[in-house]
């Protein structure tokens, strides 16, 4: 079965979200969705956890599948990111469903460690993690099919609430000895920039501090914006403490004390050096203090 690929259209939002601005994937062709023993024995599927349905898409779960291959083949799609691990489109099948697909960059893992780790992924059932509906798998071409959460950046959850982490797993996908963590700009601690094997328990805390000046101020960090070195700043050099907080935070009577004290946590947790930075089983007991 070749060129099944060159079907699914897509909406490219950087050029016009309007016009099919490309092809979903390169031509390719697809393999089969079982494996072979050399001496011609029944063959056994790929991936055991996972549900094989037709035409190469892996399903996890026993749940009846509401789309196979030629649906998502026949599905226009829009950009919705492109990150370290691929691009990210928003399909809409011609049966009205949405869904994420993210067209992975290729890599060098071998295709049996690749669908052990991508079953592994598969498994995680969280609130906090968006599920992995199914795959598909070709050398050309590799696709992750997820559920499609609205309002997925950060600010959209930090003040909403819901599931965000999509990408779970992925980065062993790439290197099998991959120390996962956030890629959000702004928001590593200064002694992992770079250097990711520093990642610790005080880096946590670190990448507390900026989620907790983030809520405060209402001010995201920026690859031109250090969000703790602008609010160090601003208190010593303006003296306009006050005015950092976010205005929607203010409206409750005696909120700013306990902003205040908040802010002073926050300060704490981005300290330079990790020596100075508070455990967390310090910054629960003072978050457990404030009452607003």
């Amino acid at each position: 079965m070749n060129d099944v690929l060159s079907r699914l259209q897509i909406i490219d939002t950087d050029q016009n979200c309007k016009s099919k601005a490309s092809e979903f994937a390169r031509q390719g062709e697809l393999h089969s969705n079982e494996e072979t023993s050399s001496n011609g024995s029944t063959p056994t599927p790929a991936v055991a956890p996972a549900t094989v349905r037709p035409k190469n898409l892996f399903f996890f779960g026993r749940m009846p599948q509401p789309y196979d291959l030629d649906d998502l083949l026949s599905a226009s799609a829009e950009v919705l990111g492109k990150g370290t691990y691929g691009t990210t489109y928003k399909a809409e099948m011609e049966s009205g469903s949405v869904i994420a697909v993210k067209r992975l960059r290729q890599n060098s893992l071998p295709e049996r460690a690749y669908r052990d780790k991508v079953a592994a992924i598969g498994r995680i059932d969280h609130h906090n993690v968006v599920p992995l509906q199914s795959y598909y798998f070709s050398m050309d071409e590799k696709l992750m099919v997820y559920e499609y959460v609205t309002m997925g950046c950060l600010s959209s959850m930090l003040h909403d609430g819901g599931r965000t982490l999509a990408e779970h797993g992925i980065a062993h996908l790439f290197d099998p000895e991959a120390v996962e963590h956030s890629s959000g700009v702004g928001y590593h601690a200064p002694e992992v920039e770079g250097d990711p094997r520093k990642l610790s328990h005080k880096s946590d805390v670190y990448s507390f501090g900026v989620l907790l000046l983030e809520l405060l101020t209402g001010e995201m960090p920026t690859p031109n914006e250090d969000l703790p070195l602008w609010v160090r700043w601003s208190m010593v050099e303006e003296e306009w403490t006050s005015k950092l907080f976010d205005d929607e935070l203010l409206g409750q009577p005696g909120a700013e004390e306990g902003m205040m004290e908040m802010l002073k946590l926050a300060l704490d947790c981005t300290a330079d050096l990790p020596d100075k930075r508070p455990a967390m089983l310090e910054i629960l007991g003072r978050l457990a203090e404030q009452t607003f």
